[in-house]
């Protein structure tokens, strides 16, 4: 097995003119006489834009999401002219055509294309224009080499990506002088900043069987156990890069129980395996995979295979929603995160309160804070709670998860009318544990939604099951919650993601008034408890150095109700964050201009955000590298920092 170094292009421009692109594949070829490599390499050089370094400031803003694809176009060797061996579809031109309209209406920005022709590569370059960019490049000639060179196409959308390095992985297909080009190429979002590696690949079919020594069986075996050494060359030199494999494998069970075993890849569609077991994913498996290395994760897999993908090619589209969590810039590794709700407690009698509310004022001193931040629509407390764990606010007209207080459905997705995810489904997915512990009795709706029953299945990697909180807790005292979370907190084998409310407040304040001495004093009572929640952090070596602790306030109060909208006193509500990278003394506005400060205002959800505490289901899993929370849409972007300088 060889490898080739096939020359070198600016990546700006990956589409050349013939008379340039002639200087390059006759260099090629004679490289190509003159070096062979060891197969199983990266081969090619890397391209240098001399641009790049002017650009490399782009800020990282929220989590990058793209729509991804892996398409076999049947090549027009197939379908066109007196070789042709499959009929019933238009010409090539045509199906390029079509090609085209599906990237556009599935709103794709990165496909891998199997089976390109250079007539099919040049119409598909005529009709995206500058919209597109591919590699490896187009060779002037129309040899088989030639063929080879770009029959395995990558291709981004500029206006998203931009490739900062492109390389080949040459592997053997049909015998020693048959060797495929499988283009490797860094793409770095506009946008966020981020960096993916994508490879594109196609396997021997069963068609070439007599042509190899040992059968296509044997030689996809050896092109696997390439493509292994591949990503796991990759994922050791660029250890924080998600690198994304795209490909007809003409394999089904048998490539994906080696490679996921074998590497850190993990397919769009779900599954797992280990070097003693392996689960595929749920059928109807195509031979076409979509597969990635975290942080990247995957979700809404589809087989595309309508009407217009008929008349265009005989493999199904697989598409797959990617996304890649915000990289957070801490001074050290956060694995924990606790968040810690405040029913009943008034951002202004947190300010009256001076320096009697100790714990308050710690969390304002040795973090990053905000007085001013504001409910959903409902100032209830398990339709705030629910919008902390799942990033949505209540109205399922606009996507909301629909709980009120008083509510008699038996789950959230029931009121949501379909599966509400949280926080719990990706930190347990993921293969970590989880703790709720409440004071509130209605708050079992939480524990049914999302245990062994009603828990979506895990399809992320190894099967963790469908409970997704490994740790529920109700206690009707007070006191009791804050005791549960202080034990919880002290052990020696904390959960991922914690939740604790904290009731004392609002329980007073419904007896007495939210104005009262009484409920003054259990405000105080309060921030002592969360004095002890710090301190049960900081004293646990787990937890010391290495977890975000969140402190935010469900709804306020006026009178001895807090149930009307339209009263500030109720809608404005505390928010604390304190751990690793978190400024001292910061406003969370100040740290975050795309939010606005509402002032006195109670603002709806057009126009200028004011912070919200139900941004936190996306902080939370950010914070954790995890993706955001499927269906949230308060920070689905991910880009609510707590991290840097005030």
């Amino acid at each position: 097995m060889t490898g080739v170094i096939l020359g070198t292009t600016d990546p700006s421009r990956a589409r050349r003119t013939a008379g340039v692109i002639a200087a390059t594949v006759v260099l090629a070829l004679v490289v190509t006489a003159l070096l062979v490599l060891r197969c199983g390499g990266l081969h090619g050089t890397q391209r240098a834009d001399r641009a790049e370094h002017a650009s490399d400031s782009i800020s990282r803003l929220g989590s990058t999401r793209w729509r991804m694809a892996t398409f076999n176009v049947l090549g027009s060797g197939h379908t066109d002219g007196p070789g042709a061996d499959t009929t019933g579809y238009p010409s090539a031109k045509v199906r390029m055509g079509n090609t085209v309209e599906i990237l556009k209406r599935e709103g794709l920005s990165i496909v891998g294309f199997q089976e390109m022709r250079l007539d099919q590569y040049d119409e598909f370059n005529d009709l995206t224009g500058t919209g597109w960019d591919v590699w490896p490049e187009r060779p002037t000639n129309t040899t088989v080499f030639a063929q080879r060179h770009i029959a395995n196409t990558l291709a981004w959308r500029t206006s998203t990506w931009k490739a900062v390095r492109q390389e080949y992985a040459q592997i053997r297909y049909i015998n020693d002088e048959s060797t495929v080009n499988y283009p490797v190429v860094w793409l770095k979002n506009r946008v966020t900043g981020q960096t993916v590696i994508a490879a594109n690949f196609h396997n021997v079919s069963d068609k070439f069987t007599d042509e190899i020594a040992g059968g296509s069986v044997k030689r996809r075996a050896e092109e696997v156990g390439d493509e292994i050494a591949l990503a796991n060359r990759l994922r050791a030199e660029n250890p924080d890069v998600p690198i994304l494999f795209s490909g007809d494998f003409n394999e089904r069970e048998t490539f994906f129980c080696r490679i996921a075993a074998a590497t850190a890849l993990r397919a769009a569609n779900g599954g797992w395996a280990t070097s003693t077991g392996c689960q595929p994913p749920s059928a109807p498996l195509p031979v076409d995979w979509l597969l990635g290395t975290t942080p990247a994760t995957f979700s809404g897999w589809t087989r595309l295979r309508d009407s217009l993908v008929k008349q265009t090619t005989d493999h199904p589209v697989v598409i797959a929603q990617v996304a890649v969590p915000p990289a957070v810039d801490v001074t050290a590794p956060v694995d924990h995160v606790v968040l810690v709700s405040l029913e009943g407690v008034r951002s202004k009698t947190i300010a009256a309160l001076g320096a009697s509310a100790s714990g308050f004022n710690r969390l304002r001193k040795y973090g990053a804070s905000t007085l001013n931040a504001r409910t959903v629509e409902r100032t209830t407390s398990l339709s705030n709670v629910t919008s902390m764990l799942t990033g949505r606010p209540v109205s399922t007209s606009i996507g909301g998860h629909g709980v009120v207080d008083g509510t008699s459905a038996t789950t959230v997705h029931q009121t949501a009318g379909r599966y509400v995810a949280s926080v719990m489904d990706l930190v347990h997915d993921r293969g970590l544990r989880t703790a709720l512990f409440t004071n509130d009795p209605r708050a079992a709706i939480l524990d049914r939604s999302w245990n062994a029953a009603n828990g979506a299945s895990d399809l992320n990697w190894t099967n963790n099951g469908r409970d997704k909180i490994s740790t529920y807790g109700y206690y009707a005292r007070p006191g009791g919650t804050a005791g549960a979370l202080y034990r919880s907190l002290v052990g020696s084998s904390p959960a991922a993601f914690t939740y604790g409310q904290l009731s004392l407040a609002d329980d007073v304040g419904h007896a007495s008034g939210f104005s009262s001495d009484a409920y003054r004093s259990a405000v105080i009572q309060v921030s002592k408890q969360v004095n002890q929640i710090v301190d049960a952090i900081d004293a646990n070596p787990v937890l010391a150095g290495h977890t975000l602790l969140i402190v935010a306030g469900e709804h306020g109060g006026s009178g001895t109700s807090h149930l009307s909208h339209d009263v500030l006193a109720n809608v404005r509500v505390p928010l604390f964050v304190r751990g690793p990278g978190v400024p001292k003394g910061a406003d969370l506005y100040a740290m975050n201009p795309n939010y606005v400060d509402p002032g006195s205002g109670i603002p709806g959800y057009h126009g200028g955000q004011p912070i919200r505490p139900a941004m936190i289901a996306d902080l939370a899993t950010a914070v954790l590298t995890l993706p955001a929370v499927p269906g949230s849409t308060m920070n689905t972007q991910q880009n609510f920092t707590v991290f840097g300088a005030p």
